[in-house]
């Protein structure tokens, strides 16, 4: 009979189930995740080359070995760093893609955008006939601001050219393809003689027949004109004579033309008479045969020439008065002037002229404004002495002129005729005196003092004031003195005129003076110390007063 051993514990241990469950399981049974299945190859996993030395009792690795694996280790790591930037970047990247993509810009109508760049039309507009213009730099910045742009002719009906337009690029096609892409409300401006601030690049010749060129070319266009302001030569009329029908667009229309060879003006200029919108004609430079060049029986404004300058212009003052019956506004320049028998002009309210002859052949019930200023040149007409005498007669036959309100002369001496002048407009409002270049500095000043004592006479009731003698409506009233030739001292700032603007300003709460302004210039001034006070006290109620005289090293100062 055997005895039997007993079991080693290990036997025992292992022929009984461990009922008892491992933690693994546990937490595999709570989250669904099997870690033991992890853990079975963790080990593995994690030895990499290692694993040898975990398998045995051998000696362990050098520190060397394990550097190398640590630096192994370390470069894969940096590697996925850098991977992860990269894919950050590019989520970046696209996101930004993305949010532009979605811009509000790109769901702006096109109308909208018509609307934003017309606005570049009215402020610091450049004319399109230039690349740096706004046109042009809008058309550079996308396909579709390109295609708006240039269907907008608004954008492109400025166009300005003068003789730095030949430094671009083919400036004939350049103009062609900017006034092509125009609207019928063109505005040019032509200057074929400039003065450059560096040395021209090209010949005289050059400019002149590149000038000429382009000029051909806006011509071209006349049919799209609407404000032209053309600076010509002589020998461009020969182009404007080419224009045949009519300038349906034109409202306004400014001509220069420059001084021609042995005084021949070429050929009588008509294009412009079948221009049925054309109301402002601004005429200068050497005057031409304009008398048959216009449809003034339909211009309301005229500035220009109106003398005769040879029998090529002897009629144009006696065709303007008799044909433009519709004028209001009037700006004669030159002399000479031929005087005509009175017209009635009943709806001119604005007058500028350099001839007072131009007085004796006008009737003007409905002027406002008189504005004489004398030429420099023909010393050999009447002296400017005349002028009072000859307003005298046209406001007798323009029944005093009572919607006269403002008067401005320039060399007129203030003696009696002028005060008589004075006397017959007591409706006046604004009244401006000036005097460059006098010859007698003693009699100007006692003339004008004697003039201010007369607009300081007043009536008064109790303190208080009733009316002036001179002028009882006067609102502004502005002296200019000029440079007199015998250099003696301006004595016009002195008790006359405190006298006047206490006159003036000191007897009522709103007084009816609301803006003196008193200037010399290039002349010795005296100025009334006391007065100095009082006239800042008036400045400091609310007085528009302005005084200015020359320093001792001659440059202008403001006194008050």
């Amino acid at each position: 009979m055997h005895s039997s051993l007993p079991k080693t514990l290990a036997e025992e241990s292992s022929l009984q189930p461990d009922t008892k469950p491992s933690y693994s399981s546990q937490v595999t049974k709570q989250t669904g995740v099997d870690f033991g299945l992890y853990m079975e190859h963790e080990p593995s996993r994690l030895s990499g080359s290692l694993k040898p030395f975990l398998s045995n009792n051998n000696a362990p690795p050098s520190e060397v070995f394990s550097d190398e694996l640590r630096k192994e280790r370390d470069a894969q790591i940096a590697h996925i760093d850098m991977e992860i930037l990269r894919l950050q970047k590019q989520r970046e990247e696209m996101t930004l893609a993305y949010q532009q993509a979605l811009s509000p810009v790109r769901r702006v109508p096109p109308e909208i955008w018509g609307r934003i760049f017309s606005q570049c039309s009215e402020v610091g507009f450049r004319g399109s006939y230039n690349h740096k213009s706004e046109p042009w730099i809008i058309s550079h910045v996308c396909s579709t601001w390109r295609s708006i742009v240039t269907s907008m002719s608004a954008l492109w009906s400025y166009v300005y050219c003068s003789p730095t337009s030949l430094d671009t690029v083919n400036p004939t096609g350049l103009l062609d393809l900017v006034l092509s892409r125009a609207s019928d409300k063109l505005n040019v401006i032509f200057r074929y003689k400039t003065f450059p601030s560096r040395k021209p690049r090209y010949t005289p010749e050059e400019i002149e027949e590149g000038m000429t060129t382009l000029f051909r070319v806006i011509v071209r266009y006349c049919k799209l004109w609407r404000d032209a302001s053309l600076h010509i030569a002589s020998n461009h009329l020969d182009i404007l004579h080419t224009i045949e029908g009519d300038i349906p667009n034109l409202r306004r229309i400014s001509l220069f033309v420059g001084t021609p060879p042995n005084d021949s003006m070429g050929p009588t200029v008509s294009c412009f008479r079948v221009a049925p919108k054309l109301t402002s004609v601004h005429l200068s430079g050497s005057p031409w045969n304009a008398a048959e060049a216009f449809p003034w029986a339909q211009i309301t404004n005229y500035d220009g020439f109106a003398g005769v300058h040879g029998p090529s212009n002897s009629n144009l003052f006696e065709v303007i008065v008799h044909t433009a019956k519709d004028l209001r506004m009037v700006k004669l320049s030159g002399k000479r002037i031929r005087v005509v028998p009175p017209v009635t002009l009943s709806n001119i309210a604005s007058l500028c002229f350099s001839d007072p002859n131009v007085l004796q052949s006008l009737c003007l019930p409905a002027l406002t404004w008189l504005d004489q200023h004398p030429s420099p040149t023909d010393e050999d007409l009447p002296p400017e002495e005349s002028i009072c005498t000859q307003l005298i007669s046209m406001l007798k036959r323009s029944d005093e002129c009572p919607k006269l309100t403002r008067l401005d002369l320039t060399n007129t001496p203030a003696d009696a005729q002028l005060l008589t002048v004075l006397g017959k407009l007591p409706q006046l409002l604004e009244l401006s005196l000036e005097y460059s270049e006098y010859s007698d500095g003693g009699v100007l000043s006692t003339q004008l003092n004697a003039l201010m004592d007369r607009l300081s006479k007043c009536t008064l009731e109790g303190g208080r004031l009733v009316a002036h003698e001179l002028l009882p409506n006067l609102k502004a009233f502005s002296l200019f003195i000029f440079t007199l030739r015998d250099d003696q001292p301006v004595t016009v700032l002195g008790e006359s005129f405190t006298a006047l603007l206490a006159s003036r300003c000191g007897f009522s709460e709103t007084p009816a003076l609301r803006n003196l302004d008193i200037t010399v210039h290039g002349t010795e001034a005296t100025i009334w110390a006391p007065g100095v006070e009082l006239w800042k006290m008036f400045k400091a109620k609310g007085i528009g007063l302005v005084i200015c005289v020359p320093d001792e090293n001659g440059r202008i100062k403001k006194v008050v």
